[in-house]
């Protein structure tokens, strides 16, 4: 009676499936028929635009979240991308872009570098900060100016910075705000910036005119 009784069980069961996968879970209900945005999405808008209107209508059970996701990070400007079903017919979307660490100044065109030191959008495709820029004549100097910026980094001396270039193989030039020059070489040690740092802000407080300080040799050369 048991065998009886679970067999009729099992198969109400199945038919209950049959019934939800063929007629009930494809209802209009289940058409997906909006889409939420979050973070940085202006960075996509016109590739969201295009895609959601593909995708809209369809049965929310068919669209595959990690495809969309995988889709939109392989946008330069796409850090992370989140896709989420909303069950019966919504969607959510929210992007994070990548962040600029500084900028680049190539062929009179501004861009945003990332951690990875790769060039990844525009000057205005993001809220422009007070970054140094990196004036280059070529993608290779990126990495020898990057690493001048590391050993300043976290200094007051590193928000006074306007821009910094290759003079030559023997100079680093780093303009300051208000037009100071700091000369200076790739090897060139943090201790040293750390000074060059105390003796711009002490002749600054005293008001002494004061165009470059050289920290390329053993002693520093101030004029």
């Amino acid at each position: 009676m048991k065998n009886i009784f679970r067999f009729f069980f099992i198969c109400l069961l199945l038919t209950t499936y049959n019934y939800m996968d063929k007629n009930f879970l494809k209802t209009n209900i289940f058409l997906l028929e909006d889409v939420s945005l979050e973070g940085d999405v202006e960075i996509l808008s016109k590739e969201l635009e295009k895609g959601i209107s593909v995708i809209k209508g369809e049965l929310i059970w068919d669209i595959d979240t990690h495809k969309i996701e995988a889709l939109l990070e392989e946008d330069i400007r796409v850090e992370k991308a989140v896709v989420k079903k909303q069950i019966p017919n919504k969607l959510t979307i929210k992007i994070k872009g990548k962040r600029p660490q500084y900028y680049i100044l190539y062929k009179e065109k501004i861009y945003s570098l990332d951690g990875e030191k790769q060039p990844f959008s525009y000057l205005d495709e993001f809220s422009i900060r007070d970054f140094p820029i990196l004036s280059i004549k070529s993608v290779d100097e990126i990495e020898e100016l990057s690493k001048t910026l590391e050993r300043i980094k976290g200094k007051h001396l590193e928000k006074l910075i306007s821009q910094l270039y290759i003079k030559d193989e023997n100079c680093i030039e780093i303009i300051l705000l208000d037009g100071t020059l700091i000369k200076t070489k790739s090897d060139i040690l943090e201790e040293k910036y750390n000074l060059a740092e105390r003796l711009y802000l002490n002749l600054k407080s005293e008001d002494q005119a004061l165009d470059y300080i050289d920290i390329r040799f053993g002693d520093y050369i101030v004029k």
